[in-house]
């Protein structure tokens, strides 16, 4: 382990992206599908195998570097106005047959059991439809990090430089939110989520390579979604998502003009969306692969 983990790290990985690619590694064409525990006793497989290999390799780099281990490779909390304020909603992991019965006001983090009576009936249904719109889109780009993590480390996806970087700038976006605000650089890192999913999308699907995709398009988004639209379908509902992510620039970090909460979430939702459409595509694209 420590010599797999020093060559990664002499190649530049960040010790997230060492606890994954070490499995891929030392387990070789090694393929196996994550389940929950409940099933895994039912079930249980020989240790040092598949998924009990893995966990083992995540275990044995959570103990030697703590939390800066952990991979984002998990749905967790995205940021909605409510009370005119920033709060934060938990976005669930369901586990076997539904239908699940989820309260989704009680996932909103730092709501009492007495935050509800002050709802109108309208911000109820605003909470509710952001609840259903996020889980679905959290989950396209769960799904496309579950390929990810079967993925033999010399496939296109693996060697993706983008969006492992794409993710962090996600959770930056987000921690951005909490207090105390700094919506400038959320906005910022908003930009760079959406923008490095589209690259994503550019070297793992169509074939682009890195140094071509800095040459050719930089961080110009419109020339990025041009090409985006001239190969791909059903993109109309996010020509308004592109127009606002466009519209934050790289200066946004040094502007003394304060994005407001409100603008700085819608952003984020924006870079989600576009984002989402991404994962979709190049979810469909490997998977397509596999069955051919």
């Amino acid at each position: 382990m420590k010599t797999v983990g020093a060559e990664l790290r002499q190649q530049g990985l960040s010790v997230g992206e060492r606890s994954h690619r070490t499995f891929d590694i030392i387990a070789p064409n090694c393929s196996f599908i994550f389940r929950p525990s409940w099933e895994r006793q039912r079930f249980p497989e020989l240790e040092y195998e598949g998924q009990d290999l893995y966990e083992k390799v995540q275990e044995w780099y959570a103990s030697y570097y703590g939390e800066r281990s952990q991979w984002i490779l998990r749905l967790d909390s995205i940021p909605i106005i409510a009370l005119d304020d920033i709060y934060f909603l938990r976005i669930p992991i369901c586990f076997g047959a539904g239908p699940h019965r989820i309260n989704f006001i009680e996932l909103v983090e730092g709501f009492t059991p007495l935050t509800r009576s002050l709802l109108t009936e309208d911000e109820i249904c605003s909470i509710r439809g952001q609840f259903e719109e996020g889980y679905g889109l959290m989950l396209s780009i769960q799904n496309l990090f579950n390929v990810l993590r079967t993925m033999p480390p010399e496939s296109r996806l693996a060697r993706d430089p983008f969006l492992v970087r794409a993710d962090r700038d996600r959770v930056i976006a987000t921690r951005s939110l909490t207090i105390p605000y700094d919506t400038n650089n959320s906005a910022f890192h908003s930009q760079q989520f959406a923008e490095k999913m589209l690259k994503s999308l550019l070297f793992s699907v169509d074939g682009l390579e890195e140094e071509s995709i800095k040459q050719d398009y930089g961080h110009r988004m419109a020339r990025i979604w041009g090409h985006v639209k001239r190969q791909y379908q059903d993109w109309e509902h996010l020509e308004s998502s592109i127009v606002s992510i466009s519209s934050v620039t790289m200066q946004v970090r040094y502007s003394m003009i304060e994005q407001s909460p409100k603008d700085a979430v819608k952003i984020f939702w924006q870079a989600l969306r576009v984002s989402a459409y991404c994962a979709e595509l190049s979810q469909d694209s490997h998977r397509n692969n596999v069955d051919a």
